[in-house]
């Protein structure tokens, strides 16, 4: 190539301004899944499915499935009483089952149905109440206690249970760690190296409601009345603030690979889902701000299908959102893409 030439496009590469490589705008879609004259709630995403506990059947709660694609709801699980949906992994559903009715001193049981095989399994029963947390791999976390208590990880294999810790809260589970909350702070234990993992806390700041997806930990953060969500990234041992406003309450947030949602609440009654973009930053909402019997509605996501219950109707109705991100080609100075 002659000089003069290679001279000439490096100068016009370097003086024509380079064009914004903005993002377009996450795109929401909304849709019901669930509009009965009774209570749908628990819901749980896997894949392009949303499974949910129904509570529109003669004999209680049983639990059923939407599938996105096909826009088809069938029953996953049907029996006598009441059937509370914790967690599905593709083959097993974990749920809680009350029995109080029928033995008042063992209000509810922890079980796991295999959708293949039919198998219903016993995880946690007995004297007292046992409730249901996530399902990976086998195992199964469980609390037993109602609302906080022991922690224990059951494994479906060896039909053992582990004791992991006592005041748990809310226990999730992701790429073999186990996270909870205990009073007005987080924890996480590993469990193939089988050893607590620290999560700093360098402002003893108030911590709750965590969720894991991978090696991404989220969780609510509030110090000096300030409400935001954090994440703190496993590998990197870093925490960063996703969102922190003195405008209205966020709590309960859910994380996938490209995406975090949270409950909105902007007035008691008053509430919504709003989520963040976690490559742009963007923050954006999921579903609109409304009158709601109870405000916090928990969403829970994965990859980019959001799920919650909404109380919009006076009774719990299941609603679903599909996230859609596009990043504009890139150009060069010249307009063509590459």
């Amino acid at each position: 190539m002659d000089i003069m030439k290679l001279v000439w496009i490096t100068l016009v590469f370097f003086l024509v301004p380079l064009p914004v490589l903005a993002s377009y705008p996450t795109n929401v879609d909304l849709f019901q899944v669930s509009n009965g004259s009774e209570r749908e709630d628990n819901q749980v995403v896997y894949g392009n499915l949303i499974l949910y506990s129904d509570g529109n059947n003669s004999s209680g709660f049983d639990i059923y499935k939407y599938n996105v694609r096909t826009k088809v709801t069938s029953p996953v699980l049907l029996k006598p009483g009441q059937q509370f949906l914790n967690d599905y992994d593709g083959k097993n559903v974990l749920y809680t089952e009350y029995e109080g009715d029928l033995d008042p001193a063992n209000p509810y049981d922890v079980r796991v149905y295999d959708t293949r095989s039919g198998e219903d399994i016993l995880v946690a029963g007995g004297p007292g109440t046992q409730m249901g947390g996530e399902i990976e791999d086998g195992k199964v976390v469980y609390l037993d206690g109602y609302g906080a208590g022991d922690l224990y990880v059951y494994d479906l294999r060896k039909k053992t249970s582990q004791f992991i810790d006592h005041n748990a809260s809310v226990p999730r589970m992701s790429n073999g760690r186990v996270t909870w909350y205990s009073g007005t702070d987080i924890k996480l234990y590993d469990l193939r190296r089988g050893n607590f993992v620290d999560i700093p806390n360098p402002e003893g700041a108030a911590r709750s409601t965590p969720q894991i997806y991978k090696n991404s930990l989220i969780y609510y953060y509030e110090k000096s009345g300030v409400a935001s969500i954090h994440l703190y990234d496993l590998n990197k041992g870093t925490e960063k603030t996703l969102l922190e406003t003195t405008a209205y309450t966020v709590n309960w947030p859910s994380v996938s690979r490209q995406y975090a949602v949270w409950s909105k609440e902007t007035a008691p009654g008053v509430g919504g889902v709003e989520g963040l973009n976690l490559r742009t930053g963007e923050v954006f909402e999921v579903y609109p701000q409304g009158n709601q019997q109870n405000s916090i509605m928990p969403p829970t996501i994965d990859n980019d299908l959001v799920a919650f219950m909404s109380w919009r109707t006076g009774n719990g109705d299941i609603y679903g959102a599909l996230l859609r991100h596009r990043i504009p080609p890139h150009t060069t100075p010249f307009g063509l893409e590459y």
